[in-house]
């Protein structure tokens, strides 16, 4: 630590003796009525009424910028002065309840999805954030992290990178799994999401909000929303096992079936048909399920 030994008053190099000034000049603030202490009493109350609406000092003193034992040292009445810095800090705080120390997760998901909407991947937001691999995801994902709720630490740290990056493009360039900038764009947009300027700044929180975004664009994250609830509370998935529809197919087609009359029966494309006969493992859950409610004998029972 640098000892000062010099007066802090400018173009004056004499020696200290009291508050970081000489002599001279400290005798000119008291004469002025320029106190560096002033009464602790009115601080002490302030944080007294602040603590009986709730604050916890652990909170008070992140929000003061003061130390856990000062705020102690203050409910206490340990202090007969303190410092008019420290005097204006506390008083500046209203006396009102603290904010909720958890908040809902919607506003934490819509920025994500936003800014990966622009081709921001979650690793780099978590990266520029500081944060741990992973954190998006589970502050995303319904049932996780405490269900509908997250830190409100949180919140704050993604609306500050929102802003940040609401407005700009990543580097160009390919993530660890090979896709290009607009392969991830496309990709968000297929999963429903809307880019940032389809949200209002002031509603983007509320989970009644609506986006700007085309009615298409909204259907399909309603579709991916339903899918995931149902994924995650039910085990459902939007996937199955493409081996008994291909069976139930190749024995429509023994019986008499064309692909032109399969889909017109099940209405699905021809494409689907297709992809299940001879390129698909899995199969969509919903087309699975109109192939197989279809009777291999009903073509003839209909002719």
């Amino acid at each position: 630590m640098v000892e000062v030994t010099e007066c802090s008053r400018p173009r004056c190099a004499d020696p200290v003796r009291w508050g970081g000034m000489c002599a001279h000049h400290y005798r000119k603030v008291q004469e002025r009525g320029l106190r560096r202490r002033v009464d602790a009493q009115p601080v002490i109350e302030h944080v007294r009424a602040l603590e009986a609406l709730g604050w916890r000092r652990n909170a008070l003193s992140r929000r003061l910028g003061l130390h856990r034992a000062t705020v102690h040292k203050m409910s206490t009445g340990d202090y007969d002065t303190v410092r008019q810095a420290v005097y204006a800090t506390v008083l500046a705080v209203p006396l009102k309840p603290p904010p909720p120390s958890r908040v809902h997760r919607i506003g934490f998901a819509r920025r994500a999805q936003a800014l990966a909407c622009l081709g921001w991947t979650f690793k780099q937001l978590e990266a520029r954030a500081g944060w741990h691999p992973g954190r998006i995801w589970s502050a995303m994902l319904p049932g996780r992290n405490g269900g509908e709720y997250i830190p409100r630490e949180w919140h704050l740290e993604m609306c500050a990178l929102y802003d940040q990056l609401s407005m700009t493009k990543p580097v160009p360039g390919v993530d660890d799994h090979g896709r290009t900038i607009n392969q991830r764009k496309s990709a968000a947009l297929r999963n429903g999401w809307v880019p940032p300027l389809d949200w209002d700044d002031d509603e983007i929180d509320n989970p009644e909000a609506k986006p700007f975004g085309s009615p298409l664009l909204i259907a399909r994250k309603e579709e991916r929303r339903q899918h995931d609830y149902d994924r995650y509370h039910h085990g459902i998935k939007r996937l199955v096992d493409g081996a008994p529809t291909r069976k139930h197919l190749r024995q429509l087609r023994d019986c008499g079936w064309s692909n032109a009359e399969i889909v017109e029966r099940a209405d699905i494309p021809r494409e689907t048909i297709r992809n299940i006969l001879y390129r698909s493992t899995q199969v969509n859950r919903e087309a699975a399920a109109r192939i197989l409610a279809l009777d291999p004998w009903q073509l003839e029972v209909g002719a």
